[in-house]
């Protein structure tokens, strides 16, 4: 994986290989803090820090997922990743309240979390 400059002020996650659906991408080392922040993710009501999980962006049609099992919290291809793709996924999976909400660029709503 690695992290790009995505416009003037936004970085992004790629890949730096090929992911099949269902495959595993990353496996997170969170660190869980007490309140949220912009870039923290929420997992069973809890939220952490990542050093790559705090640059994945929000897209409505992602090409990953927030996943866990007894190994851990990883990211989960849910489309088939090529080489330089942006790994993204959908806030509203995870978090019950969005820290900074924000216009998605995908569909010009306003991202602001659901009920998980």
């Amino acid at each position: 994986m690695k992290i790009k400059l995505i416009g003037k002020n936004n970085k992004g996650v790629f890949s730096t290989k090929e992911y099949v659906i269902g495959q595993i991408v990353y496996t997170f080392s969170p660190q869980y803090i007490k309140q949220p922040t912009r870039t923290s993710i929420q997992h069973n009501n809890k939220h952490f820090e990542d050093s790559i999980g705090r640059y994945l962006n929000h897209n409505c049609e992602p090409t990953a997922a927030i996943v866990s099992n007894v190994k851990g919290i990883h990211l989960l291809a849910i489309e088939p990743i090529i080489k330089d793709d942006e790994l993204t996924f959908d806030y509203n999976t995870t978090e019950s309240k969005i820290t900074n909400p924000f216009l998605c660029k995908c569909h010009g709503y306003l991202i602001q979390g659901n009920d998980v």
